[in-house]
């Protein structure tokens, strides 16, 4: 899983479970203090049959709750740390 952030131009590579936390902290601590609104690519899985698709949420992070492991965005949208495929900054 890759963090893009436009603004810097580069990846950051993901592995799995606590490290893509981090990772995921790390990322979005280097997109500056004041919220941004970025967009985030993440896995739906299918309710009814095996497999699913990727959907792109645009907003602002609310904040990231390490226990529950998900992204909460700032129209309460939680979105599972594990499930995220990408996060890119974008423009105002």
């Amino acid at each position: 899983v890759a963090l893009e952030d436009a603004g810097v131009g580069h990846g950051v590579d993901i592995l799995d479970g606590d490290l893509a936390l981090a990772e995921l902290l790390i990322a979005l601590e280097h997109m500056g203090q004041q919220p941004s609104p970025v967009a985030v690519t993440y896995f739906v899985a299918d309710s009814r049959k095996e497999g699913g698709t990727y959907v792109t949420k645009t907003g602002k992070v609310r904040k990231i709750h390490r226990y529950r492991r998900v992204l909460i965005m700032e129209d309460g949208l939680e979105i599972p740390v594990d499930d995220i495929r990408a996060i890119q900054r974008q423009e105002e």
